[in-house]
């Protein structure tokens, strides 16, 4: 069972639903606003075609976390270990490292032009079930 909120708006095919801050999800950050009754606020998918006022459930899949945190860490990671490890053989310890870490800074850039271009439906939550 997921998360229980509040439909606050309905925006074409998403709906805008607050929902109390869990301890589960108090460091996530998914969420883009956070009200100062300790409650957030997110969009999802209508899947229950719900309407302003109904309560909803809020379901995540799995795997839209998993692939958009490799997205996120993953790209980065690889471009810093992969810079390390080239750059260690031609430059100085301190050039390598300091070009290592510009080098994963400015791997945030195809990660953020791919994110902008990928499909968001598969990561986004789902209001699967009016109450």
């Amino acid at each position: 069972m997921g998360e229980i909120g509040k439909v606050t708006a309905v925006k074409g095919d998403t709906v805008e639903v607050r929902i109390p801050q869990s301890d589960r999800c108090r460091g996530c950050r998914a969420c883009q606003f956070i009200t100062d009754q300790n409650q957030m606020q997110l969009y999802a998918l209508n899947e229950c075609q719900a309407k302003p006022g109904d309560n909803v459930e809020i379901e995540v899949a799995k795997s839209g976390e998993l692939s958009s945190t490799l997205l996120v860490y993953g790209i980065p990671l690889a471009a810093f270990l992969l810079s390390l490890l080239i750059l260690d053989r031609l430059l100085p310890e301190l050039y390598t490292l300091l070009v290592s870490v510009a080098v994963t800074l400015l791997s945030y850039l195809p990660v953020h032009i791919l994110s902008k271009k990928l499909d968001r439906t598969p990561y986004m939550p789902r209001a699967v079930r009016k109450f």
